[in-house]
Order: structure tokens, then sequence, then C-alpha cells
């Protein structure tokens, strides 16, 4: 899966993978290894995580049905708790610095494929 912020003219996931079935939503990336530069886990229907049972910190996207950005969380730590969001229809998961570097703010649009 590749993810574009078309707002921005830039990548923010080039390997990246789609969440399936109830088990694979329930777990997310719950004791996986550090995502690589460039990864990404979409989490559809979803519109809040957790980091429990993670051993590394994630940038976190919150996307409405429009895939336009309406919540973001930066370095979200372990053991945490992430906002609700009710506009919000999916969460992308991303390495620490993705949001920084792909330059997102809240209203961007992204590009699925």
């Amino acid at each position: 899966m590749r993810v574009v912020n078309q707002t921005r003219g830039t990548e923010v996931v080039n390997n990246g993978r789609r969440a399936k079935g109830f088990w694979g939503l329930l777990l997310g990336l719950m004791g996986q290894p550090p995502l690589p530069a460039g990864a990404g886990l979409l989490l559809p229907r979803t519109n809040w995580i957790h980091t429990f049972w993670m051993r590394f910190a994630l940038d976190v996207l919150y996307l409405d049905k429009s895939r336009r950005v309406v919540g973001l969380d930066r370095a979200m730590r372990p053991n945490r708790i992430g906002r609700l969001y009710w506009t919000a229809s999916a969460t992308l998961e991303l390495p620490v610095g993705t949001i920084d570097r792909s330059q997102t703010t809240l209203g961007d649009e992204l590009l699925i494929d």
C-alpha cells in the first residue's frame, strides 16, 4: 500500500499494509517490531487507538471518510490511549517522524493506493 499527501505533494508511506479482519484490527502492531521508514499500518473503521503492549512510539494520523486528516499524534509513546476523533473513520500508524517528514497537517487530503 502507498499513501501520498495530495495537498503537499509528499509521500507518507511507500510500503504499508491494511489491517484486515477482527484480529488484525484488534492486535494492530502489538508485539511487533518497530516500523521501518516508509512503512505504515492502516486501521479502517477506527477513530481512536491505544499503544498498550507496544514497545515503540508511533506517529498517528486520523482520517475521515474522504481521507482528509482530522487529527494527528506525534510520537505517541507506548502504553497510552489516543484521543477519540468522532469524525475519523480510519487511523494510519506510522514510524515516528513521518508526520514532520511528509509535512502533513490537519485538513490535508491523502491518496491511498
